[in-house]
C-alpha cells in the first residue's frame, strides 16, 4: 500500500500510493546488469558521487532492509552503487524518475473521494447571506429543501456538477501552516 512522507509542519502525511509503488515497488525486482567501473574518480560522471547521487534507504520497521546509490539514466538503464562500495553497476531499466522527486510529489493530494451517485444533500452558501440546499432523490433528480430565494425550476445539472466535482478533487500543493484568515477561507462562501 502507501506509506507515510515527511510534510513541513503537518508531520507525516500519506504517502500517494502509485507513486510508492513505482518507486519502492520496483527496489524488490530491481535486476543488475554489468560492472560500468570500479574508480571512484567516475562517481561524479556517473552521478553517483555525494552531491548527486539519489540515497534510497528502505527500512522494515527501523531495521534497514536495502540502500543504494541511484546515478544517471544511460541508454535506457541507470547506473547504481552500494554505500562505501566503488563498484557501480547498470541498474536495468529506467528507473531514476521514480525516486527523484520533492516531498510533496510523494504525498497523497487526494482531497475528497467518493462516489457522485452517493452524494445525499449538497449546500451551498454565497455572500451576503445566499443559501441554497438540494437534495439527492435517486438518479441525479434534485430538489430544493431551503433557499434565500425562490427557484421555480431547478436546473438538475448544477448540483450534479457540484457533486461530480467534489467527487475526486485533487490538489496541485500545500499551503501547510497557512491560517484559514492568510488562505482567504475565514469566511467561505
Amino acid at each position: 500500500g502507501g506509506g507515510r512522507v515527511k510534510g513541513g509542519k503537518r508531520g507525516q502525511v500519506p504517502a500517494e500510493e502509485k507513486v510508492v509503488r513505482r518507486g519502492v515497488g520496483g527496489v524488490g525486482k530491481m535486476d543488475v546488469g554489468d560492472v560500468v567501473s570500479d574508480q571512484k574518480a567516475k562517481e561524479a560522471e556517473f552521478e553517483l558521487d555525494d552531491a548527486k547521487a539519489l540515497k534510497v534507504v528502505v527500512k522494515k520497521g527501523d531495521q534497514v532492509v536495502s540502500e543504494f546509490l541511484i546515478g544517471k539514466s544511460v541508454g535506457g538503464n541507470t547506473l547504481v552503487r552500494l554505500p562505501g562500495k566503488d563498484e557501480v553497476w547498470t541498474g536495468l531499466g529506467s528507473f531514476r524518475y521514480n525516486f527523484d522527486r520533492d516531498t510533496a510529489n510523494w504525498r497523497d493530494k487526494t482531497t475528497t473521494k467518493f462516489t457522485p451517485g452517493d452524494a445525499e444533500k449538497v449546500e451551498v452558501k454565497g455572500r451576503g447571506g445566499a443559501r441554497v440546499v438540494v437534495k439527492n432523490d435517486g438518479n441525479d433528480k434534485w430538489s430544493v429543501v431551503e433557499s434565500s430565494l425562490p427557484i421555480p425550476k431547478l436546473d438538475n445539472a448544477i448540483p450534479t456538477g457540484i457533486a461530480s466535482a467534489l467527487s475526486s478533487l485533487v490538489t496541485n500543493d500545500f499551503a501547510d501552516g497557512a491560517t484559514p484568515e492568510q488562505a482567504g477561507l475565514a469566511d467561505p462562501s
